[in-house]
């Protein structure tokens, strides 16, 4: 495996990290004001559960990728 490939691949992976820790971050903010604020709950609901399902879509691309490093032998 050349070593441009390997960065890349390492720089997927710290990528998708910090994608999936906003987005859980933000996840968490808006049931935080979901559940401080009852009268945001209809405006906020939609944007907690896509912020979920962000999160979940990111957590499963991290995966992938840190599937692919493990196959080729590089450190994760």
């Amino acid at each position: 495996m050349d070593g441009e490939t390997q960065r890349a691949l390492q720089e997927e992976l710290s990528q998708r990290r910090v994608e999936l820790v906003a987005s859980i971050g933000e996840a968490e903010e808006y049931q935080r004001l979901y559940n401080k604020y009852p009268a945001l709950r209809i405006a906020v609901r939609e944007q907690y559960l896509e912020s979920r399902e962000r999160s979940t879509k990111l957590l499963g691309q991290l995966r992938a990728v840190e599937s692919v490093i493990t196959k080729i032998g590089l450190p994760s």
